[in-house]
């Protein structure tokens, strides 16, 4: 459950690290009694959004504070509570699972080991792969990019400027106004991953993870100029994106990540409630995983995601809502063979052969396996470290008869062996336990 807490002697501040789908009350975390954010209304609110939204499950009652974790890991403070919730996953899989799901590469597989004893937050393992990226960037040498100048030089260099020239009435103090171009590392790219690093700075409390990415901060800032971090600034990085600066794409998503789940960054627009901390949902991470694992290593058919069901649902005319298209489900995945569909699948990070299958989730499914015509089936896809999951089926009946009118099956993905075989490289036993996995 809980692997650190603590209250400060001086500041009366509490220090809380849980891990996802944990529970903490005052009779299992002393330090939660008698807490409320009764004097914290910022918190308050943060709070009661979290809770609305299901990120994370905080209720106050007269004996103390009790949290409720899901899927969402992180660090979010809370007025004098500092919350952290770190994934079941221990932290050298996760990071080796982390660099196959969003294409990262493996650079330091020295220094990569020396993780394995450490439980870092889940914001400090994607910190840690941008300082290693950047690294890397910076030992190749940082892209340089010609600017456009114009200025009155003594010596001149580029061609004359003929409009400033006559505009300024001939020469002034000996100089000629000048066009020329400079190569500079002062570019685009450059600002955005300097702006990137102070942001990684801000989220980790780790000490040495601050101090790598001060140290490279200093580096960067002698010769670039830091830019704001938002989704004009995204925007504009990816229209500048080509074979010549590929070598960035890591990083920029990697910061893109941060920037998008830390609250001050892409949502901030849409979440009036603005965080202090990273909050990310583990089940973005589990669909990226899925779909590398499917696209790789399931031959024979085609991947589509979030592949829409366009016309099983639709309003009946007149008797729409106002303003209000049909409704269409995306499934996760969905697999074709030869042009045909053979299943849908969705990817749920949740253990159900520990935790259970919500009913939401249920009926999501039985939706899924009814818009099919022929093998009316989906499947739920979700991670395991136990070696005791199996395959489970739910038959779907008509209620009067009894007939079977279709099927969810739930398929346990285990993410240990599959790590196993990742880092060993055993691309066979890959192709055939993924064919496994999605089919029994």
């Amino acid at each position: 459950m809980s692997l650190m807490e603590n209250r400060s002697k001086t500041g009366g501040e509490i220090g809380l690290v849980l891990t996802e789908w944990a529970k903490a009350t005052p009779l299992t975390h002393p330090v939660l009694a008698g807490f409320s954010f009764a004097d914290e209304p910022a918190a308050d609110q943060t709070a009661r959004r979290l809770t609305e939204t299901g990120q994370l499950t905080l209720h106050q009652f007269a004996s103390g504070l009790e949290i409720q974790t899901s899927s969402v890991v992180g660090t979010i403070q809370l007025g004098r509570l500092s919350l952290t919730v770190t994934p079941k996953i221990d932290t050298l899989p996760l990071m080796r699972l982390l660099r196959f799901a969003y294409g990262l590469r493996e650079l330091d597989t020295y220094k990569l080991k020396s993780l394995a004893s450490q439980k870092l937050a889940f914001q400090d393992l994607l910190i840690y792969q941008l300082v290693m990226e950047v690294e890397e960037l910076v030992s190749r040498g940082l892209l340089k990019q010609y600017v456009r100048k114009s200025e009155n030089l003594v010596s001149p260099v580029g061609r004359l400027d003929f409009q400033k020239f006559t505009s300024q009435g001939g020469l002034l103090g000996g100089a000629l106004p000048c066009l020329y171009h400079h190569r500079l590392e002062d570019c685009l790219h450059n600002r955005f991953l300097l702006s990137g690093l102070r942001l990684a700075a801000f989220l980790t409390a780790d000490l040495t993870l601050r101090s790598c990415a001060s140290q490279l901060i200093g580096l960067l800032s002698e010769s670039i100029q830091p830019i704001p971090l938002n989704r004009e600034a995204v925007s504009q990085v990816e229209c500048a994106s080509n074979r010549l600066n590929e070598t960035y794409n890591p990083a920029i998503k990697l910061i893109t990540l941060l920037m998008s789940h830390s609250g001050s960054g892409l949502d901030e627009d849409r979440d009036p409630v603005k965080q202090h901390g990273f909050l990310f949902d583990m089940n973005r991470f589990f669909q990226a995983f899925i779909s590398r694992l499917l696209a790789k290593y399931l031959e024979g058919y085609q991947v589509k995601d979030e592949h829409a069901l366009k016309g099983f649902l639709s309003y009946i005319p007149g008797f729409e809502l106002p303003n209000r298209q049909d409704p269409l489900p995306r499934p996760d995945f969905a697999l074709f063979q030869n042009g045909s569909l053979v299943t849908l699948l969705d990817a749920k990070y949740r253990d159900l052969w520990q935790e259970g299958l919500p009913r939401d989730m249920l009926y999501q499914l039985i939706v899924y396996a009814l818009s099919q015509s022929i093998n009316r089936q989906a499947t739920i896809l979700y991670p395991t470290l136990h070696d005791t999951a199996r395959v489970s089926k739910l038959q779907i009946n008509e209620p009067m008869m009894g007939c079977a009118q279709g099927a969810v099956i739930l398929r346990p993905v285990p993410i240990t062996h599959i790590d196993r075989l990742l880092n060993e490289r055993k691309e066979c036993e890959l192709k055939s336990l993924v064919t496994k996995t999605v089919f029994g």
